[in-house]
């Protein structure tokens, strides 16, 4: 099936291999890639890069067949180089157990670390059982791989389908790091799992009613490659970085096909410069141009199928090979007359997206359209030793990407100065401003003040502001923080005034904190940066991403769908 062997040597002659010498050498150093060894000549055989550790078997074969059909040997790297550090999908060789003195010795893959107890979620390479060790214990392997430990960590891939060959020309660690990967979304998104939210009510339900938490059913999980036109993608990041409002567009990527319970479709990502407007209450503040990265759904074209209330769920990662994976859901809902309006959005068989995130979406003027970054400082002041920083949290990070769970800024700090270091002020008799405050009561501080109470933000701040407070915090006292991403001017459609100081809206967690540091005599520091640079500076993992697709090499896809199965009896 594989031609003969006089076949097989005019082929390597044709790919100029040198067939003289009957070893054919794949070493450090080597002239030849396996990529040359592509099906031209077994058509059933995928060599990949030598760099690429899914190629070991194949590789083996085709050992076998050239020393026994052709007289030729394979001399293939004893090892993969690689230089890691000790997070997320490191090779790690447990060392100092004494509990259980057995396991020394043994390599394991690290998968997390319990930001708490500071111990390591690792997972053997043997069993794929997860054990939990101190960071004392783990020794980074550095240096050679052998072969043979990379086959044994390439077990842990086979719940994932590799899709148009899987994922090609990864080095040591992003083949590492693509199985912490796929076995994070393979443990945190089980078959049959139940889930919290996901944003879809059955139309006729009131929303007044409990829903039950639906169950999803794994339909696939797959990894693959897709490739971006690198041209392209320059051009929509000159858009972006001009803020030329002419030039915006989009680029697809190449499309993944998928098969959904017979019926097929093509996963395609599309990258795009996007005009970006000013928040409805800073009509001053001019258009930017801003970049996302997505699954575009109008390409999907998956027929629907079950009952009325039929979803699914889309959840897709990119593989990073040092940054966080960037990794969003979506829910796709049949599209019809019930629950839309006909006319605008008919049904036509297709799913449509209903909610659903962007793997990037990098706006310029910053969280809500707010165009700029507030900071928050909490200092211990000290005479002696001065002030020492003891926590520091901004509303919106480059390395978190996104906003911030504790924080929120208000619209009007954009045009504000910073403050200087100043002590907090809580007046907890009447932290709600029901009250004017006396005339000097936060002079030269920061106030901190709690949500409520039938006053607006700006009110509030405003309160403050005529008591001589440089700044003013408030925080929520029931609770987390809702999505809002910025607190506005408008309460009960009516617009207030803008204070003429910072104001920070923070949880209750933070709020508890600051009213214990007040009285124990600390300070604060709010913090407003609205620099271009600091607004137009690219998320590290985005950075990664355009550098890649603009070199024309693959961005490595991970893609798992869900239906919510049709459970009888079910409210939702």
């Amino acid at each position: 099936s594989f031609g003969s062997a006089a076949e097989r040597m005019m082929a390597l002659a044709d790919l100029g291999i040198n067939v003289r010498s009957r070893i054919l050498d794949f070493t450090a150093g080597s002239p030849y890639d396996l990529s040359q060894l592509e099906c031209a000549l077994f058509p059933k055989i995928r060599i990949e890069s030598k760099h690429d550790p899914f190629c070991i078997a194949q590789c083996e074969r085709w050992a076998r067949l050239c020393s026994t059909e052709t007289g030729l040997r394979l001399r293939l790297p004893e090892g993969i180089l690689v230089d890691q550090a000790l997070n997320d999908g490191a090779l790690v060789r447990m060392s100092g157990l004494k509990k259980k003195p057995e396991l020394n010795g043994e390599l394991v893959l690290v998968q997390t670390r319990d930001s708490d107890t500071g111990r390591y979620a690792c997972r053997r390479l043997q069993d794929g059982r997860l054990i939990s060790c101190s960071g004392d214990n783990l020794l980074l392997v550095q240096g050679l791989f052998p072969i043979s430990v990379l086959k044994n960590a390439l077990r842990l891939k086979k719940f994932s389908v590799g899709l148009q060959g899987g994922w090609r020309n990864l080095t040591a660690t992003q083949f590492l790091r693509g199985m912490q990967l796929l076995d994070r979304i393979h443990t945190d998104k089980p078959h049959g799992r139940r889930i919290e939210e996901c944003g879809f009510i059955k139309f006729g339900q009131k929303r007044s009613e409990k829903p039950q938490k639906p169950r999803l059913d794994r339909m696939l999980l797959a990894h693959a490659d897709v490739f971006f036109d690198g041209q392209a993608i320059t051009r929509l990041l000159e858009s972006f970085k001009h803020n030329n409002l002419g030039a915006i567009g989009f680029s697809h990527s190449s499309p993944v096909e998928v098969e959904v319970d017979g019926e097929k479709a093509e996963v395609i990502l599309k990258f795009e410069s996007a005009q970006i407007s000013p928040h409805p209450e800073m009509q001053h503040v001019e258009s930017h141009v801003g970049l996302l990265c997505h699954v575009d759904f109008e390409e999907f074209k998956l027929k629907a199928k079950g009952g009325e209330d039929d979803v699914l769920v889309l959840s897709y990662a990119l593989l990073s090979t040092t940054h966080p994976h960037p990794q969003t859901s979506c829910v796709l809902e049949k599209c019809d007359s019930t629950g839309f309006i006909g006319q605008v959005t008919p049904w036509h068989g297709l799913y449509h997206k209903m909610l659903g995130g962007y793997l990037f979406k990098h706006n310029p003027t910053g969280p809500d359209n707010t165009c700029h970054i507030a900071t928050l400082v909490l200092t211990n002041c000290s005479p002696v030793k001065g002030n020492a920083t003891v926590w520091r949290e901004s509303t919106w990070t480059h390395t978190q990407g996104g906003l911030s769970l504790h924080l929120r800024t208000a619209i009007w700090n954009t045009n504000l100065a910073s403050t200087d270091t100043v002590p907090i002020i809580h007046p907890e008799q009447n932290d709600q401003a029901i009250k004017p405050f006396p005339r000097h009561a936060f002079d030269g501080a920061i106030a901190l003040l709690r949500r409520g109470g039938g006053k607006a933000f700006a009110q509030k701040t405003a309160a403050a502001e005529a008591a001589g407070a440089l700044g003013c915090i408030v925080f929520d006292g029931e609770g987390p923080l809702c999505q809002m991403p910025a607190c506005g001017l408008v309460m009960d459609d009516v617009t207030h005034p803008a204070p003429g100081i910072p104001m920070l809206l923070v949880d209750n967690t933070v709020g508890a904190e600051l009213s214990a540091a007040a009285r124990s005599g600390a300070c604060a520091q709010i913090l407003i940066d609205s620099s271009k640079d600091t607004l137009m500076k690219l998320p590290p993992e985005l950075e990664e991403f355009l550098s890649t697709v603009v070199a024309g090499e693959p961005v490595h896809l991970a893609v798992l769908i869900e239906r919510k199965t049709q459970e009888k009896n079910s409210n939702i």
